[in-house]
């Protein structure tokens, strides 16, 4: 923003104009050291500040501003108190041009990026697996609002899945329901059901185009679906034989993505003995036609979950470890268990479930045992954490369409 500008910017204004500086105090001393010109006053709001000179510097109202005009060149104002977002109000009614008349100290720099977090607004959709029944109603499909942190329940359920659909619809995996709700993106009603087999345990959902796909946890499948918004069925990918021969699942798999006809599923052991204390979890891809078999993409992670693909890039949770992955590069690291991740364009979402898995992280720094939606900030890699109280289990974060 032309609000913030370089000390070497702010030294090239100077050249040829006066310099006032607004905020008496130790911010203003510490910008003195960066800047060239020596100023001609200061400005304060504070009455008691008012008629006082701090090390040399006379401080005055801001009525000084209209009727001083030094040589006849308007001075340029660099603001050094903490209440800038004010100041900039009254400098603008006082026909100060932003980024050519004045800005804001480099030395508030930080508080730049606490207003920035504070005053962003956006809409998250999250899913919660926590128990949906007469007595306990906590699962289903939430919306929490941004900055003010407060969430309410739009349907209810055991949910997992949770992805956008062709013509704004979303496709939510609401076992309580059945399967793949379809639902509108704007009241988020019900248009359509694809039935899902009861033993499935399906968790994580994909679409692109006319292609749904679906992991099944409980059958170690993915199965896609052409036509999906029919469930249209098309084909199943078994992760391995071994249920053939345990009658139970052994991998794990738990959430998938498609990205330009590329399908990335996560899963907790590559081998199927993540049961028998091998976590060597994985995340796999493979073409939606043309490849006969997953690849390996990611490997020797522990419980992963999320694959996304964000910008052309792929983004995953290795939840036990509090990881969030941007390729290969740990883009950040929580203290909890993540699970859930969206980006809209400025800042990530990410979700934060209690923590069941306490003894295997014995010997971390420390263990956050909090559920909630962290608002993360990728330059800075400053957090916000907006807590949901009364909740344990967030599986998917979406920006709301």
């Amino acid at each position: 923003m032309s609000l913030w500008m370089t000390w070497s910017d702010i030294n090239k204004k100077l050249e040829d104009r006066p310099l006032v500086y607004w905020g008496a105090g130790n911010r203003m001393q510490k910008t003195r050291r960066y800047v060239s010109r020596e100023p001609e006053f200061c400005v304060d709001n504070n009455p008691y500040e008012q008629g006082t000179t701090e090390k040399g510097v006379v401080v005055c109202s801001h009525q000084k501003l209209w009727g001083d005009r030094t040589g006849g060149r308007k001075p340029f104002v660099v603001i050094t108190t903490t209440g800038y977002m004010d100041v900039r109000a009254q400098l603008l009614e006082m026909y100060f041009v932003e980024g050519d008349d004045f800005c804001v100290s480099p030395v508030l720099k930080d508080f730049s990026i606490l207003d920035r977090m504070a005053t962003h607004k956006a809409r998250i959709l999250f899913t919660c697996s926590d128990p949906y029944n007469e007595k306990d109603k906590r699962g289903g499909l939430y919306v929490m609002n941004i900055p003010s942190g407060k969430f309410e329940q739009l349907r209810g359920g055991h949910c997992h899945g949770l992805a956008l659909a062709p013509l704004d619809n979303l496709v939510l995996i609401n076992d309580t329901a059945g399967g793949i709700e379809v639902l509108d993106s704007l009241q988020y009603e019900r248009q359509a059901l694809i039935r899902l087999p009861d033993d499935a345990r399906p968790h994580g959902v994909a679409v692109e185009n006319d292609w749904i796909a679906v992991c099944y946890s409980g059958r170690d499948e993915i199965v896609q679906f052409c036509d999906g918004m029919k469930g249209r069925f098309h084909t199943v990918d078994n992760l391995s034989r071994k249920m053939e021969y345990t009658g139970l699942p052994e991998h794990h798999v738990n959430d998938c993505a498609i990205s330009d006809g590329r399908l990335y599923v996560s899963m907790f052991s590559y081998s199927g003995n993540w049961k028998r204390g091998i976590f060597d979890g994985v995340i796999l891809e493979r073409g939606l036609w043309e490849d006969p078999k997953f690849r390996p993409v990611m490997q020797g992670l522990s419980l992963p979950h999320t694959p996304r693909v964000i910008d052309g890039v792929l983004h995953f949770c290795e939840s036990m470890e509090g990881r969030l992955y941007k390729g290969t590069e740990v883009l950040a690291t929580f203290n909890g268990f993540i699970r859930g991740v969206d980006f809209d364009g400025e800042f990530y979402y990410v979700g934060q479930s209690q923590h069941r898995h306490i003894t295997r992280r014995l010997g971390a720094s420390n263990i956050s045992l909090d559920t909630g939606i962290f608002m993360l900030d990728p330059v800075t890699k400053c957090t916000r954490f907006y807590p949901t109280p009364g909740l344990t289990d967030i599986n998917a974060v979406m920006v709301s369409p």
